[in-house]
Formats: structure tokens, sequence, C-alpha cells
């Protein structure tokens, strides 16, 4: 049986399907393998030693059909039920208006990868930008670079030497030279062709006011932005110049890179097996008895789209997907001491609708961009930096984005997605809600308790601020002339504006959370376990074991057990002359957390009324028991 009997039988699989690759591909090699035996015969005697061979080669050809049965049988099947579909899929269309992200290539890409133990012969009847030789080069450099940490240098010396081994074993290939010449010299080039490098937008910002300028597009000697209309402009140098012999180059003072939300989210659904975790029914599996998942709570379930009905979850084609935004800065130099002191942030977005095993993990995780140090955007400023990803946003929320083929939709399907929670810091959070801090007039960012009234605890006298009402002010700061009527306004409410309230959707009294590891674990535990506990990592405790009363070490807050002590000794011989000696914040405060005061205000209050409570409050407790004061 030749290759032309083969590929027009009944069971003749096509070549071209991935899939065939491995049966296509051995059968080519019995093909080649008995016309060449079949030459050596025909100048041969009949005794030839080659009648085993080929006695074996025709009991593989036999067992080769037997596969092939098999696996037509099963693409037939498979065949009758993308038939059963055709009809739906028929009828997806691509909405008007929607932005178009072709995601083909990152599928096609992944194929590829998915066979690279296929031999040569099949790379090359598939189009590809490079040679399958060069191809596979590229392979090993990405892997060494991405998952062996190799450096952008060491890979820049790798990539000669592949191209020197490549170049002595390459004799018989007739476009020698020009392969070579195609070799690549950078590690980014690398990237770029297997598609490994993020699509980042460049943009050139301001180091004092952080304004954002594309690098697509004119760029100003100094910085234009004026923070109100009746404002000086920024006027800071955006630019630098550089002489290198007779040319003078123009440099860019501060650069920050925005990545492409759109492309990282399609090649993030085309991975292998992420379609299907991303499109799982969250609100199904979020309806238990003890909440585990962000999911379980009422927000997202009452979560309304832009049609009107409930988000989610996912409808056939048109995908819904929620993410979490999170602001973090962080030293680049490490948390010192001794060290550099500076300060650089993240801003980064997980997708809720992953599992809680994998939403985590590095490579799962969206980073949109470092905002450059060596200090942190202060107050509105990060607003500059959070406005390409809500362009991206809005994009996303209506009319959608479009993705041309993923692995479960191949004529392509609509994406929307949501900002739902802001997970941050306390300082942090307040910053990019534009809600003042703690210590504001105005400090509680879901009702309208002033600061003076902070002891209130009951909820039938405190009032929510609702979104409308929230948006309302922040819209009524942003619109203010100057810089003095903006801090009328803000000292009246609290608010600023933020660039996330231009997403239509974004509630933020309800969607602002402060994330655990700084309000339990960096917050209450620590103060629990440092002050309370009064425990000590540089002094060796354990049970039966007390530090040594000449270490001189503080113990809680900034007194060592010898001045509590002393301090108590004072009280209970004359406690009336340290009491007064007090001030009335810090007796306001211990009413509190002892019991003595249960309402009002400490403006309620006068000094000496609190020295008298806490006078009657201390006469009532022996000497151990007034260590308590330690908190004055």
């Amino acid at each position: 049986m030749d290759r032309n009997e083969l590929r027009l039988s009944p069971l003749a699989l096509s070549q071209d399907a991935l899939e065939n690759a491995g049966i296509t591909t051995y059968e080519e090699w019995l093909i080649s393998t008995k016309r060449s035996t079949s030459c050596d015969d025909a100048v041969r005697d009949t005794s030839s030693p080659t009648d085993g061979i080929v006695a074996r080669l025709e009991e593989e050809f036999r067992r080769l059909q037997l596969r092939k049965v098999s696996e037509w049988k099963r693409q037939q099947e498979l065949a009758r039920c993308k038939e059963s579909i055709g009809t739906l899929k028929a009828t997806i269309s691509k909405p008007d208006h929607c932005v178009v992200v072709d995601t083909s290539k990152s599928i096609t890409f992944i194929c590829l990868l998915s066979l690279m133990a296929v031999q040569a012969s099949f790379l090359s009847r598939h189009s590809f930008s490079v040679h399958h030789a060069i191809f596979a080069c590229y392979i090993l450099v990405a892997t060494l670079h991405l998952l062996c940490g190799l450096s952008v240098d060491d890979c820049s010396f790798l990539l000669p030497c592949v191209e020197l081994i490549v170049g002595l074993s390459s004799d018989y290939i007739t476009s020698k030279e020009r392969l070579l010449k195609a070799f690549p010299r950078d590690i980014r080039t690398v990237k770029k062709v297997l598609r490994l490098a993020p699509v980042v937008t460049p943009f050139v910002t301001c180091p004092r006011c952080f304004a954002l300028y594309p690098q697509d597009k004119d760029v100003p000697d100094t910085c234009s932005y004026r923070e109100t209309a009746s404002s000086e402009p920024c006027s800071e140098a955006l630019v630098t110049f550089k002489r290198t012999g007779d040319q003078t180059r123009t440099i860019f003072v501060r650069e920050y890179l925005h990545q492409s939300l759109k492309s990282w989210f399609g090649t993030l659904i085309c991975r292998p097996g992420m379609e299907s975790l991303l499109d799982r029914d969250v609100l199904t599996e979020g309806q238990k008895s003890t909440v585990s998942d962000i999911f379980g709570g009422t927000v997202l379930q009452e979560f309304l789209g832009p049609d009107g009905l409930p988000f989610l979850p996912s409808r056939g084609s048109e995908g819904r997907y929620v993410f979490g935004l999170s602001v973090d800065a962080f030293n680049p130099f490490l948390n010192k001491q001794a060290g550099k002191k500076a300060s650089s942030t993240a801003i980064y977005m997980v997708c809720l609708n992953l599992p809680s095993s994998v939403r985590y993990k590095p490579e799962n995780m969206y980073l949109a961009g470092i905002i450059p140090g060596p200090r942190e955007p202060s107050l509105t400023q990060i607003n500059h930096l959070l406005e390409p990803l809500v362009e991206e946003l809005l994009e996303f929320w209506t009319p959608g984005i479009w993705f041309t083929r993923t692995p479960q939709w191949e004529h392509g399907r609509l994406a929307r997605a949501a900002l739902v929670p802001l997970i941050c810091d306390l300082k942090a959070a307040r910053q990019v809600m534009g809600h003042g801090s703690h210590s504001a007039r105005k400090f509680c960012s879901i009702c309208q308790l002033p600061r003076d009234e902070i002891n209130v605890t009951d909820n039938d006298n405190l009032v929510a601020i609702s979104s409308a009402e929230y948006k309302r002010r922040a819209m009524k700061w942003k619109n203010a002339g100057s810089q003095s009527l903006r801090d009328k306004i803000f000292k009246e409410y609290g608010v600023r504006w933020s660039v996330l309230l231009r997403l239509p959707y974004w509630d933020p009294p309800r969607f602002t959370v402060i994330d655990t590891m700084h309000t339990v674990l960096l917050g209450h535990l620590h103060r629990h376990c440092s002050i309370l506990w009064k425990m000590n990592p540089t002094i060796s405790s354990g049970p039966g074991r007390h530090p040594h009363p000449s270490s001189g070490k503080p113990q809680g807050e900034g007194l060592s057990n010898k001045a509590i002590m002393s301090i108590a000794l004072d009280i209970r011989s004359a406690p009336e002359k340290i009491i007064r000696g007090k001030r009335k914040t810090h007796l306001w405060h211990f009413c509190l957390a002892n019991g003595i005061v249960t309402g009002g205000s400490m403006e309620s209050y006068g000094e000496k009324e609190l020295q008298e409570k806490v006078l009657e409050y201390v006469s009532t407790f022996s000497l151990n028991e007034t260590r308590v004061l330690n908190f004055l």
C-alpha cells in the first residue's frame, strides 16, 4: 500500500489536525521504511534477510489500521456532538462596538508547546514564523530564563552558544546561512516571538504629581497638569538630554508601564483547563452553610449586570468574571532599619472566579503596573496611575471584550468583567477610594458619624451613606474650582474624587475591604502579643523563665517591668499625684478600656471629672492589680 492509497482510504485521517499527528507521523515513517526496503530487495537475492523486516512492517501496518479504525469512530462521535451544537455556535455573533482581542495565536502556540515531542516533520507542516530548529532553541532559552531564573545577561551569552552548536551540526541544511542569520541575539526577541512577553503600554510619568503622558504621542518637556482650574501647572521636567559624541538623545525622567488587561486575560483563558475553572457556577458552590468564599456573601449574589439582571454566573458563550483590586507599597531595598528608605507601589488584581486553591498563584494574578519610587503617590495622585486600568474595565463592562477563539469556543466568545472588592490596608484603601483617613472629622467610610461621636455604638443612631450620595460628594469636590474650596468640601464631607467612581456599578462603602494581613496579623494580633502578652523576640522566654531584670529592655508600651512597678508603688502611696499629672486623652481612653464610662464623647466630660472617676476606680485595686495603669 503506497502513500496515496493510505491517504485516500476510507479511514484516512487529516494530516493537518493536531490530534492526528502521532498516527500520521508514524504512518509516514512506515511508508518510507517499506519503500527503502523494497528498493534494497530489487538488487538483492530472493533470500534477502530483509524478509523478516518486511513481515514486521506488514504487521505494523495492520496494527496501525486497527488503531485508525478506533480513532475514526472516536472522531465520528465527536463530529456528531459538534453537529448537535452547531446551530448554537452558528447563532453566536460578535456584538456591535465591542473590543476585539485576537486569541487565535495563543491557542496555536499552546498547542505547539504541547506537541514539542512530535518530530520536526510535523512542525514544518504548520505555518510558523521561524524554522523549527530555531523554534526549539527558543523554547530552551525561554525555559531557562522564565522557569530556571537565568538572567538576561546570561541569556545573551547562551544564545550565541546555541547558535554556534546549531551551525556546527547543520551542514546538511542548504539554507544554513539564512538560518543562522535569523538567529536571535536578545532574550526579548525570543519572548516576543513566543508571545511570552506581556503587552504593555508605556507612559511617561511626572516625578512630582504622577500625571501620565502616552509615549506614542508628543511628550512635553515639562508637566502641564493642573490640580484645579485655578492652579498653576506642575512644570516638573519630564525629559532630560544626554549627549553621546555628536548626538544628543532624549531620555524620559520616569516611566510607567501598564500591562493590558485584555491581552492578559485572553492569555489566561486560553491556558489548558483555565476556561472551565473560570466558567464554573460560583454562586452554586458558594451556597453552603459555612461561608468559605466571597461568593457566599450577598454582595456578589445580588450584584446586577449592565442589563439589570444578576451579573453571575456566566451565560452560555458570554463569560462573566469578577476581579478584586489591591494596591500596596513595598521597599525595593527590603525593610531594614539601617537600609535605604524608598517606596514602590504595585497595582494588581485577582480573578475571583478561579477557585481559592489557584486564585492567588503568581501565574494567575494580574499585575497592572508598578509605580516607580522613591516615594508613593499622595492623596489623589494615585488616580493618574489607575486611569488606564479603569479605561479597560469600562470596556469589559460594556460593550464587553470579544475573544476571537478560546479552547471551548472556537468561533469566539464575549467576556464581561467587573471590579468589585478593593482589598488594601487602611491607608491605601482610603486613598484609592477617595475617603479621608481614620483621623479625619468624617472618619467612617460607611456611615456619617463624626469623629467627636466615635463612641456611639447604637446602630439605630448610625446613618449609612449611600453610593449615590458618596459619588455626589466626590463629584462636588472634583468640580471645585480652587484648592481652598476643595479643602472646605473635604472638611465637611471627608470625601475626595476617585477614578474608580467612573465605574457605574462601583459602590465605595460596600466594596472596600481591609485585608486580614494588615488588620489581624499585623494589627490586632501583633498588639496583643507585643503589648498585652509582652512578647519580645530579643529576650529569651519560656515556661518558668523571665527576662533578666538588668536587661533594661522595654516591655509593652515603652516601659520596663521595673518602671511599671515603680508607677504602681507611686499610685499606691500617692495615686492622686500620679493621676492628676496625666493628660485628659489618656484618662479618657483608660476609662473606656476599663468600663468606667459607657457612652458619650470625651468633650462631654471635664478633665477633673475624669480624674475623680479614675481615682475612685483605682482605690478598689491591690498593688498587683494597679499595674494595669501602664495603659496611662
